[in-house]
């Protein structure tokens, strides 16, 4: 009888299994159709290490046809202030979104651009930089961004072998695709992990962070920059094909917006002065001619690093980071350039 028993119990376990399983995703998918559920853990991510997570959120929240856009690494988070944008152009209900990331490659805009469109932003700034083209991707961050047509492209431009060297990072990012909690982990962990230890009274909650930098670094020196500028040269060791593969990504992503007739405008990220010169002069004349011809082909604005002239050494947190002054006269020129652009943005009043 108790082995009869056993066997009862042991082929009901599968059965256990699959509704377990099921309830795991329909709870995962009531938690990430809810607004409520995204608003709460961007209350609480950081910047950096949650860059992810709070592009999803504002992705999935920010309400379709409500605003701007804007795309790119780091310098876009750091360097755009939406909120004093929306204190200048708030009364005529235009809204500003950041979902500037870490590292931002070409091929990271390339895997997220689908759920950029799919909010439907009435326009798409892009904070663009130079290693979005001239740099080697870094497979690990597949895991937070990756969308599975990126694969083709990958296999087109550097053959199967690319895909099989990384095939433990792509593994994590097919399971981060089909399950968004394994895919954010680790941001909705660290979140949970802070929130009990408030709760515990072991800690005190601490207020919402918009940038990673806001003062000019204690450690900020010329020579160390430059000497760290020196080891971290973009444009090292990248192959030719990976640079065509990231061309060929970026102007995609270029095209989709374009169909949409969503207004594109396109700012170089800022870099301190001399740091162009002395490290980025071979890689800058390329760059600088494939965005041209992108600008001309798809006919979208484009300001180059040569426009950025008004900002001073003072203004930098590093190479190409800003401080608050910095990043209040970048902002400032983006506004001008939304005010001063009829064909940009139409529905402002008196343009």
């Amino acid at each position: 009888m108790p082995r009869r028993s056993y066997i009862s119990s042991f082929k009901r376990l599968p059965w256990a299994v699959i509704i377990a399983f099921l309830l795991m995703v329909l709870g995962q998918n009531l938690a990430f159709n809810s607004k409520a559920f995204w608003a709460y853990f961007y209350r609480n991510s950081s910047p950096r290490t949650d860059d992810a997570f709070r592009f999803e959120a504002v992705a999935r929240n920010s309400g379709r046809g409500t605003g701007f856009f804007f795309l790119g690494a780091s310098q876009a988070r750091e360097n755009v202030d939406t909120r004093m944008l929306e204190r200048e152009f708030g009364s005529e209900g235009i809204r500003f979104y950041n979902l500037g990331i870490s590292n931002a490659h070409a091929m990271d805009l390339y895997m997220t651009i689908d759920r950029v469109l799919e909010a439907r932003p009435t326009h798409i700034v892009l904070i663009s930089d130079l290693n979005m083209i001239s740099s080697r991707y870094m497979y690990p961050k597949l895991r937070p961004y990756f969308n599975h047509d990126a694969i083709p492209a990958i296999v087109s431009h550097l053959g199967y072998r690319e895909v099989w060297r990384e095939r433990t990072e792509f593994l994590h990012s097919f399971l981060g695709e089909i399950f968004p909690f394994y895919r954010f982990r680790e941001s909705i962990g660290r979140i949970l992990k802070d929130e009990v230890s408030i709760l515990a009274g072991m800690s005190k909650r601490k207020p919402f962070l918009r940038f990673a930098y806001s003062k000019r670094m204690n450690t900020f020196d010329e020579k160390i920059l430059n000497e760290r500028l020196a080891e971290e040269r973009p444009g090292r060791g990248v192959r030719p094909e990976e640079v065509s593969m990231n061309e060929w990504m970026l102007e995609s992503c270029v095209k989709k917006i374009t169909e949409m007739g969503i207004p594109l405008l396109v700012i170089d990220a800022p870099y301190y002065p001399g740091v162009k010169e002395g490290y980025f002069s071979k890689l800058f004349a390329p760059y600088h001619s494939f965005m041209i011809l992108l600008s001309e082909k798809y006919g979208f604005p484009y300001f180059s690093d040569a426009d950025l002239n008004f900002l001073e050494r003072e203004d930098f947190v590093d190479h190409t980071h800003l401080t608050r002054s910095g990043r209040i006269k970048f902002t400032k020129f983006i506004s001008e350039l939304i005010r001063g652009q009829k064909w940009f943005v139409p529905q402002i009043g008196g343009l």
